[in-house]
């Protein structure tokens, strides 16, 4: 019996190449999918479409596998009737999109992204008090659209500042 066939939509890092090496042959997305291709597992990174016509087109198939959040791109449904489980990583960039988002807030208004390239391009012509001043934050109101886990981490964000 042959090494089982893990096919991925794009290269991977070697250590993770390297652990898929030790379970089945590693294929890239643009030669292993072919209609009846022996590929047991679908490793999804750039979100591709996993379509029912796919899937059709896979019977060795056992799972699918989605590096990030969301499944939007794959028919679960369609992998559901055929008995294919399909995983995921919820959760799993929560806190450093929450951290990242705080960045930004607290960036953009104070003009910081500006002020660095104007530092690296050796352009700072000097301080004076009102000179890249940006609008504060302070006293503010924060505004969330979207109370999912990455809006529910962001909240958490500046509660935790004060502590």
């Amino acid at each position: 019996m042959s090494a089982p066939i893990v096919t991925v939509d794009l290269p991977l890092s070697p250590a993770l190449t390297e652990k898929i090496a030790h379970v089945g042959e590693l294929r890239l997305w643009d030669t292993g999918i072919a209609p009846g291709s022996p590929t047991a597992a679908l490793f999804t990174y750039g979100h591709p479409p996993v379509a029912d016509a796919m899937l059709a087109a896979l019977p060795e198939l056992k799972v699918i596998s989605n590096f990030g959040v969301g499944v939007d791109h794959i028919d679960v449904a369609a992998a559901a009737a055929r008995g294919i489980p399909v995983g995921n990583t919820p959760g799993a960039v929560d806190g450093s999109t929450a951290d990242m988002t705080m960045a930004l807030i607290l960036a953009a208004p104070r003009r910081l992204a500006e002020g660095e390239r104007m530092v690296r391009a050796r352009n700072w012509t000097g301080w004076t008090p009102t000179f890249m001043l940006g609008n504060r934050i302070w006293g503010k109101r924060q505004g969330i659209k979207g109370m999912g886990r990455i809006g529910q981490a962001v909240e958490r964000r500046p509660a935790a500042a004060c502590r």
